[in-house]
């Protein structure tokens, strides 16, 4: 074989790597195996206790899930009852509704009333305003342009004469 593997490199390389590989094996038996095989067994107790606990809540849903469907199966009967008895308090509040409705409209359309008048009282005074303010501008800007110095002395004079004799006894 010795022959045949110098001849071949191929043939050494393999056998090579195949001794090198069973070496390894060997050398992993002796000292990891234990360790892993103590890996490989814990997990595996986990995952038993996490499949026991999935197995124990199923067991708790599947039994949620029946006291669910008893509670359902009663829920039609319950919803006649309590629609009967919606329908018996409907029919006695509605007339008192229907009144408190009414009278409630009647006060709004009053108050409506009552806020318009008083919305055009203040447009009408709003309005009133404007005018005198426009007509004093106006006024104003007619007197400015017509006013001379002579005519404002002859004003000012005329002010003073009569300040003067209203301050005489």
């Amino acid at each position: 074989m010795t022959a045949l593997a110098a001849q071949d490199p191929a043939l050494r390389l393999f056998v090579t790597q195949l001794l090198g590989f069973l070496i390894l094996a060997l050398i992993l038996r002796i000292f990891a195996w234990r360790h892993i095989v103590a890996l490989f067994r814990k997990h595996q107790d986990e995952i038993r206790s996490q499949v026991d606990t999935a197995d124990q809540q199923t067991s708790a849903v599947a039994a949620e899930l029946d006291e669910i469907h008893g509670r359902a199966a009663a829920l039609p009967e319950e919803a006649r009852r309590r629609t009967s008895l919606a329908e018996k308090e409907g029919r006695a509040g509605s007339e008192e509704l229907l009144s408190q409705a009414h009278l409630t409209s009647r006060q709004l359309s009053e108050r409506a009333a009552r806020e318009v008048a008083l919305e055009r009282e203040k447009a009408v005074y709003s309005l009133r305003a404007d005018s005198v303010r426009w007509t004093l501008r106006a006024a104003e800007g007619l007197v400015e342009r017509a006013m001379t110095d002579t005519i404002h002395r002859s004003l000012v004079d005329r002010f003073l004469k009569d300040l003067e004799r209203t301050a005489r006894p």
